[in-house]
């Protein structure tokens, strides 16, 4: 279960945790992150003190160790004893790109490479992408933390089912993604964390295919992201954009019959503008 439907249940009383034998917390410096460490607490407190507890994190901060503390008695403590890895059939893109660019530059580069999964850092910054992207005649969905299951779950048959040309999502979907042959990720808001790249990039080039990773790199963020590929030994170095890297670039294929409420909003938009136009002439 998530936490926040657990704790739900929990104080509907629909469920008990009283005979739970074996906790298991996955991505635990990701979910403290995001807020839920003191849910986490209390879904542990709930369960009975001899349980099994099994916790797994890809970093290791000061809550991950509050709450190993917490939850277990005389842990064994198991790490890797390296980062994790880039795939090495994906190949990476570093360009500079100014401000005022980037919505331009991203939507050449889904027409070039895509279908594509499109990165933002923020959740009202994917929201914008994604109808500016709608402008520009690339029909995309929106993934954030804030949809449903259901809703989540139809954007991707939609593009799996290559109806849709991208799909414009924030680090909380990073690792929960996993669609086949995806020929291209764009980092538009730059990741900061090797993590957070690791695993942003990996919904390309899985299981043995190649694939494209873009990041659009502004001015203020260029020394950030050479720290990045550093760390992540990449050898790519900031040129300027050029989606025609990413392979021909293809024609402007037709927005898809089941677009998106972002299609539609910008299709309302043109056709008003279209009318003012006649009225004006």
């Amino acid at each position: 279960a998530t936490p926040g439907r657990l704790l739900d249940l929990l104080a509907r009383r629909a469920l008990t945790l009283s005979a739970v034998r074996i906790v298991v917390v996955d991505e635990v410096d990701r979910m403290s992150d995001l807020g839920f460490f003191p849910a986490l607490q209390t879904l542990v407190r709930a369960t009975p003190p001899t349980r099994q507890t099994m916790l797994f994190s890809a970093t290791q901060h000061a809550r991950v160790d509050a709450l190993l503390e917490e939850a277990c008695r005389g842990p064994v403590t198991h790490s890797t004893l390296h980062q994790a890895k880039l795939t090495s059939t994906a190949t990476h893109h570093f360009w500079r790109v100014a401000p005022r660019d980037r919505v331009a530059v991203t939507a050449a580069t889904v027409r070039a490479g895509g279908p594509a999964i499109v990165f933002c850092r923020t959740r009202a910054g994917a929201l914008r992408l994604a109808e500016a992207l709608g402008e520009h005649g690339i029909s995309c969905a929106l993934l954030h933390g804030g949809l449903g299951q259901r809703e989540r779950s139809e954007a991707l048959a939609r593009f799996r089912a290559g109806r849709l040309d991208a799909i414009v999502t924030t680090d909380v979907l990073a690792r929960g993604i996993h669609v086949e042959a995806v020929p291209l990720v764009v980092h538009f808001d730059p990741a900061w964390r090797c993590d957070d790249y690791v695993h942003r990039s990996g919904r390309t080039a899985r299981a043995g295919l190649r694939g494209h990773v873009v990041s659009l790199v502004a001015p203020r963020e260029a020394s950030r992201v050479r720290l990045l590929t550093r760390a992540l030994s990449l050898s790519g170095s900031l040129v300027a954009a050029d989606p025609r890297a990413l392979g021909v670039v293809r024609t402007q294929r037709q927005t898809p019959a089941a677009a998106t409420s972002v299609q539609r909003t910008s299709s309302a938009r043109a056709s008003g503008r279209d009318r003012r136009s006649r009225r004006a002439s």
